[in-house]
């Protein structure tokens, strides 16, 4: 990325940079002068700086704090309403989140003592379950690895419905933390530091316990004492892509000024200050030449195309004098991971839920070099999967060792919360409404949650049934009508049998029981198989894709949504399963609608009623 520069430094891009730098003239003013008013009053009050920075032993980063800070407040705070001002304790304190979130223990402490630090990530109170059991979904010669993971909760509090969410919080991984720690010259982070909220009006200074004053630092744990190192694990979102104005703001962090060297009339020293201001004056350039409108596709190009995150950016802008404060201010909070839940609350009383995930790898535009040799390429992964997958194997490793897994401290530990569904992607009311179910891969996961909780109901409905026809029969009364259970038809697409058709043998269940009424698979890498005396039902088994299954049973769909009040759910990947079934159900509609829908404007048009009226719920991901 730094190559174009070097090789474009002339007067073309100068004059550029000079064109960008005049749009902002009045801030850059207002910001030296700010610096110059803190400078004077750093010189002013330097005795009780030193002894400040003794006192909190931090004083590389104290330096910093003082040139900067006021920075960010022209920058971030134009209206001046408030800042945040950072509180060193002297001595440390090891009642924090342990890393590996394995011991309950320090688990309890860390609610007790951290609550605003973790609740504040989620919109629910956060609670702790603990891995039960897993199992691998997925086939050995499987491209991907899928896994059921079943996570155990004694909280009287956790309740959810089929449809519900799962918000799972894992840590940024180790390796990004201690890059961010070792870049801002922070030790080992264990410093720990509280938050606080000034405010710049008198009037509201009675006001700075209050979270709610101002949202963009309700995810700060305000107030609190937290280690420095747990901030960038759980609570900032340090691997987020900084956008073109957050380059913006990193360029006016370079301090050209040599201050410290006015006494120093060495020739060899004075050249050096020459070229290291040279060398902050070209960085500085740059960013602001990548957050210009003129440098976007560079920015694209650079910084989106490659994926290069915060830590990354500020590893390569190395003279970016940027604060802990102003990365506080400036960086966004850690974002949970959603996952639908795919067990029923009537199976365990809410006490277990289970989760069904796919180990995601993620495209490393960085590795797609024809020069680069096959073996040295890392693999990445999805943040929240990959630090599952690593809990999956911690809890492997203790039951191969034999221990007893009703120790506390032999548990294995997620955080985590309930959302509900925010599109009403829940079951209908009644059992007589029929449901037509569309999913690929682990879009499975909802609809699981949706059939044994189906399977539970139809049980008990059953068992009422038996119980009035004894008390009929017993009054020798006329037995009463049976109750009419909906169809629920079943429509899932994966890749080969052997790979990632997951819970065959529970759906192959749910048909026999009654829970399915038809169930139909499509395998796209693979051959259509001959129908087996196992299950009669396998001539719902195809090749190809799962859209065209949809369309050869299209009409059994259509006369169950128009004549018999029937729902259409989806779920599964946007990109694989979310515009297509849209095409399918819209050439549905044409070829059986009784009210001559010939174009696909006027079948668009029915199908968005569908979802309006709640006959059509998807719930599609990215």
């Amino acid at each position: 990325m730094l190559s174009y520069y070097k090789n474009n430094k002339n007067k073309q891009y100068k004059k550029l940079v000079s064109k960008i730098e005049e749009r902002n003239k009045e801030k850059l003013e207002k910001i030296n002068q700010l610096n110059n008013n803190n400078n004077n009053n750093n010189n002013n009050n330097n005795n009780n700086n030193n002894n400040n920075n003794n006192n909190n032993n931090n004083g590389d980063n104290n330096k910093s704090e003082n040139n900067n800070d006021n920075i960010s407040n022209t920058i971030n705070n134009d209206d001046n309403e408030c800042d945040l001002e950072i509180e060193y304790e002297n001595n440390e304190n090891d009642s924090t989140i342990n890393k590996n979130l394995t011991s309950k223990n320090d688990l309890e402490n860390t609610i007790s003592e951290c609550n605003n630090l973790l609740n504040g990530l989620f919109k629910g109170e956060l609670k702790i379950g603990w891995i039960e059991s897993y199992k691998v979904l997925s086939g050995d010669n499987s491209p991907n690895r899928i896994y059921h993971l079943d996570i155990k909760t004694n909280n009287e509090n956790v309740s959810y419905v089929p449809g519900d969410y799962i918000s799972i919080l894992a840590p940024n991984e180790s390796d990004l933390v201690n890059k961010l720690l070792k870049r801002l010259k922070l030790g080992d982070g264990n410093q720990r530091i509280k938050i606080n909220i000034i405010y710049k009006n008198n009037n509201n200074n009675n006001n700075n316990n209050n979270n709610s004053n101002n949202s963009k630092f309700n995810h700060l744990p305000l107030n609190n004492w937290v280690k420095i190192i747990d901030l960038f694990k759980w609570v900032l979102n340090i691997s987020y892509i900084p956008p073109q104005f957050f380059l913006r703001i990193l360029s006016e962090f370079y301090n050209n000024n040599n201050n410290n060297n006015n006494n120093n009339n060495n020739n060899n020293n004075n050249n050096n200050n020459n070229n290291n201001n040279n060398n902050n004056e070209d960085e500085r350039l740059k960013l602001i030449y990548l957050s210009s409108g003129q440098g976007k596709q560079l920015y694209n190009d650079t910084i989106v195309e490659h994926k290069i995150n915060l830590v990354s950016l500020l590893c390569k802008f190395k003279r970016c004098d940027i604060t802990l404060k102003n990365i506080l201010i400036n960086i966004p909070p850690h974002e949970t991971r959603k996952y639908s839940i795919s067990s029923s609350p009537l199976t365990s009383g809410n006490h277990n839920i289970h989760i069904t995930f796919s180990l995601v790898k993620i495209n490393n535009n960085n590795n797609n070099n024809n020069n680069n040799n096959n073996n040295t390429i890392k693999e990445k992964f999805g943040l929240c999967t990959h630090w599952m997958h690593n809990q999956i194997q911690l809890f492997k490793q203790l039951i191969n060792n034999n221990n007893n897994n009703d120790n506390n401290e032999n548990k294995i530990y997620l955080p985590f919360s309930i959302e509900k569904s925010n599109n009403h992607f829940n079951l209908p009311d009644s059992l007589s409404t029929p449901i037509i179910l569309i999913a690929t891969g682990t879009g499975l996961a909802p609809f699981r949650s949706f059939l044994h909780h189906r399977y539970y109901q139809i049980q008990d409905l059953n068992n009422i049934n038996q119980e009035q026809k004894q008390n009929q029969q017993q009054q020798q009364q006329q037995q009463p009508s049976e109750f009419n259970i909906g169809e629920c038809l079943l429509f899932f697409g994966c890749k080969r049998k052997d790979w990632d058709h997951i819970y065959s043998d529970e759906l192959k269940e749910f048909e026999k029981d009654g829970t399915i009424s038809k169930l139909f698979i499509s395998y796209s890498q693979q051959q259509q198989q001959q129908k087996s005396n196992e299950n009669q039902n396998e001539e719902y088994l195809s090749s190809g894709y799962i859209n065209k299954l949809i369309e050869d049973n299209g009409e059994m769909i259509y006369n169950l949504i128009i004549n018999n009040g029937g729902i259409i759910y989806v779920c599964g990947n946007k990109n694989k399963i979310g515009n297509s079934i849209n095409n399918s159900l819209i050439e549905i509609i044409k070829k059986f609608n009784n009210f001559n829908i010939k174009s696909d404007q006027e079948a668009e048009l029915l199908l968005e009623n569908w979802i309006k009226i709640g006959k059509y719920k998807r719930d599609v991901w990215n």
